[in-house]
């Protein structure tokens, strides 16, 4: 089974992947080599899921529906992420 490493941007990836890895193998969005695949996240891949995910009454609000504080806080894909982002959410690469 493979490693995930997940860096900040796409430079620190390629560094990390220098660093543990030495010589490595460019796929989609990430590098693979040694027992690891390094991916990057350019911002937020998942953001908490909107009010009306958890009720449709929440979808106008109203005053005296506040605060909404769910039992259990729900993570939607960020829809803004990039194609590598939500490859990794979706679609993760199989293990090494």
């Amino acid at each position: 089974m493979a490693t995930l490493v997940i860096a900040e941007k796409p430079d620190v990836a390629v560094k990390i992947a220098q660093a543990i890895i030495g010589k490595y193998t460019k796929k989609d969005g990430y590098f693979e080599g040694n027992g690891y695949l390094i991916t990057f996240a350019v911002g937020h891949l998942l953001g908490l899921a909107e009010p009306e995910v958890y009720n449709e009454r929440y979808k106008n609000w109203d005053l005296n529906d506040l605060p909404i504080i769910p039992n259990q806080f729900l993570l939607t894909p960020n829809p803004k992420a990039s194609k590598c982002q939500r490859r990794l959410y979706f679609d993760p690469p199989s293990p090494v």
